[in-house]
């Protein structure tokens, strides 16, 4: 995926807990380990200057998405795929960019990026 993202334009940034799980699997048993988690990954990736996080799992984007208040960050997670989209110029319609939680498009708008 760094590279896709570095073919489209982005800078991509490591981080501790880049490639770490999102707990997505104890989301029903154990949501407080699945809530650590996310949290954890959001604060990692706030703490080394991530605008955006890219993910190409469901999961992975409702849990870090949904645990944005929980971990007092602000940063859009979007599919891969939606960046993609961004980098071509798609219709912002069709990127379904208002479906996050956290709203990417001021950040994509204050790049020139729609």
């Amino acid at each position: 995926m760094d590279q896709v993202l570095s073919w489209l334009g982005a800078e991509v940034i490591d981080w501790s807990y880049k490639n770490n799980c999102c707990g997505a699997g104890l989301s029903v048993p154990r949501s407080e380990v699945t809530r650590e988690l996310a949290a954890r990954l959001l604060q990692a990736a706030r703490d080394h200057g991530a605008e955006v996080i890219s993910v190409v799992c469901p999961l992975c984007q409702f849990n870090l998405d949904s645990q944005q208040g929980y971990a007092g960050t602000d940063i859009p997670v979007l599919y891969l795929p939606q960046l993609i989209g961004v980098a071509f110029s798609l219709r912002e319609d069709d990127l379904c960019l208002s479906m996050p939680l956290v709203e990417p498009t001021s950040l994509f708008r204050a790049k020139g990026l729609l």
